[in-house]
């Protein structure tokens, strides 16, 4: 990503990049949507997000089932 980016970003984005905390999937995937179409990387990641927590739902429905 270029220093452009990350200057013009919020400062927490670049907390988030410069943490141990942060896995390097999710730091690629923030570094990864900075440099694309800011509408295309928003719609990508409303679609992740649709998907992942309909695999919550089907994991913690699973889980109750069973207990």
């Amino acid at each position: 990503m270029s220093s452009q980016n990350l200057n013009a970003a919020a400062p927490d984005l670049r907390i988030i990049l410069n943490s141990p905390a942060t896995s390097y999937w999710l730091r690629n995937t923030i570094e990864s949507a900075m440099v694309r179409d800011p509408v295309d990387a928003l719609r990508d990641a409303e679609t992740l997000l649709a998907v992942l927590e309909e695999r919550l739902r089907e994991t913690m429905s699973y889980t109750l089932i069973r207990t």
